[in-house]
Order: structure tokens, then sequence, then C-alpha cells
């Protein structure tokens, strides 16, 4: 009798462990799912994969329960944003908007994990944008870090975090990339590629960001005026500093040529 209960007991306490898990399985794949998609998307500069993907994450982030799928969906919503902005491919007011949104939901990731160290990135991120593009950013509390510098601190050695970390130490419009900056991208290549080699996962959206785009501006003597990366993902906004200096090339030089190199074995090609 006692043997049979507690077969009974195992049984029922064995499916309603089985019930609570199955929602959280299912939105641990849609996130992965989702993931994958705007990686992809983001890669190839596609403007309307983006969207759809974003759609996808907005439902998650009203659906799940889970603490770290909201906090990776908001995230993702934010990253979206960041990219779709950086592309140059929407209206001002288009752009305006989502600036707005994405910093809502990079602050929620945050809320919801304060050592998010990506979520701190991209809020720094978001709200850089909306200053530029002429917008009001919500006011940070007392107290509240630098978003950038707090970021760095938590994890720099997270791809998302190095590679933006890496990204500003190289602007240099006046030529070419500072040493630091070049080193920062060898570094976080080095560690992506050991990473990758190590557990076999897909070639992601850092891997495709990191492993950049050269544009080398020459003149007619074939003497280097400007070298400065560009990553797969990143144009627009980002480039605002190279077209500067081009700018101010074109007035000084009457022939100069414009040479994009990309590494040969992980470089990618976008549409524009």
């Amino acid at each position: 009798m006692l043997g049979g209960m507690r077969t009974i007991f195992i049984l029922l306490l064995y499916y309603l462990l089985l019930a609570l898990a199955t929602p959280l399985q299912a939105a641990d794949r849609e996130l992965t799912l989702a993931r994958d998609m705007l990686e992809d998307a983001i890669i190839r500069n596609d403007v309307e994969g983006t969207r759809l993907t974003r759609e996808r994450l907005l439902r998650l982030t009203a659906e799940a329960d889970d603490p770290m799928v909201l906090r990776d969906a908001h995230y993702l919503v934010a990253l979206s944003v960041f990219f779709e902005s950086a592309g140059g491919v929407r209206d001002l007011a288009t752009l305006q908007s989502n600036a707005l949104m994405g910093i809502r939901h990079a602050d929620r990731a945050v809320q919801l994990d304060p050592k998010f160290a990506d979520g701190w990135m991209m809020t720094a991120l978001l709200r850089g944008n909306a200053r530029r593009a002429g917008l009001t950013v919500p006011a940070d509390p007392p107290g509240t870090p630098n978003r950038m510098a707090h970021a760095i601190e938590l994890d720099p050695k997270s791809p998302g975090v190095a590679f933006f970390n890496a990204m500003f130490r190289s602007f240099n419009p006046a030529g070419a990339a500072p040493p630091a900056g070049v080193q920062a991208f060898e570094q976080l290549a080095a560690q992506l590629d050991a990473d990758r080699a190590a557990t076999g996962r897909r070639f992601g959206l850092w891997d495709a960001e990191t492993h950049w785009w050269n544009i080398i501006v020459r003149n007619a003597s074939g003497r280097t005026l400007l070298d400065m990366p560009l990553s797969a993902g990143l144009a627009g906004a980002f480039l605002l500093p190279f077209w500067a200096a081009v700018g101010s090339i074109v007035a000084l030089a009457k022939e100069f040529t414009i040479v994009v190199e990309r590494d040969p074995e992980h470089g990618m090609t976008k549409t524009q």
C-alpha cells in the first residue's frame, strides 16, 4: 500500500516538474532561435529580417517568466535597434522612435541583472545615438555610474563589450587606427577564434564584427592618408568620422583612391 502510494506520489511530482519545465524550455528555445535570426540579419544588413526578429523578441518580453530569458530578450531588442540605426537606412522619425524604445529595453535588461555588462554597454550606446539625433534621454538616477566604463569594469572580455571598447579605441579620423585599438581587436579576434574552435559554436555576430574590413585612403603617390576599420554590420552613424576625414582629404588632395580590404577568411560581404 505504502509502496504504491509512494510510486503515485513520485509520478505526480515528475509530471508536475515536467509541466513547469516545458514553458521554460520553450522560452529558451525561442530565445536561442531569435538570437540566431537576429545575428544573421545584422550580418547581412537585412533591415526587414531585423525588424521581424525584433517582433518575436518583443512577444517574448511580454510572455516569458524566466528572469534571464527576459533579460536577454530585452537586450536583444535593444541590440536590434542599435544596429538598425547604425545601418543608416531608416527615416529620422523612425530612428528617433526606435532609439527611445531601445533605451527602455536596454534599461530593463540592466534592471533585471545589474551586473549585465552587455546591457550597460548598450544603454550607453543608445543614449549616445539618441542625443546625436536631438532627443532628450531619460535622466539617470543619482549615483548612476558612467555606463560604458561600468560595462568594461564588469566584464571587459564579453565579446560585445570588448568589441565596442576596441572600436572606440580605434577611431582616429586624422590617420591610421591607434595601436591600442588594433591590438584590442586582435586580442578579441584571437579570443573568439579560440572559443569557436574549442566549443564548435557557430560563426556569430561578434565574430563577423571583429574580423573587420579596413577602409584605406591613399593619395596619388601611394601614401596612406587614412586607415580605418569598418565592421560587417556597422555603417551610417559610425562612418561619420570617416567621411568627415575623407572630406578634409578631398579638400587638400587632387587625386586619391579609396581601397576596401577585408579578412579573406572571415570577412563577409553585406548588401547595401
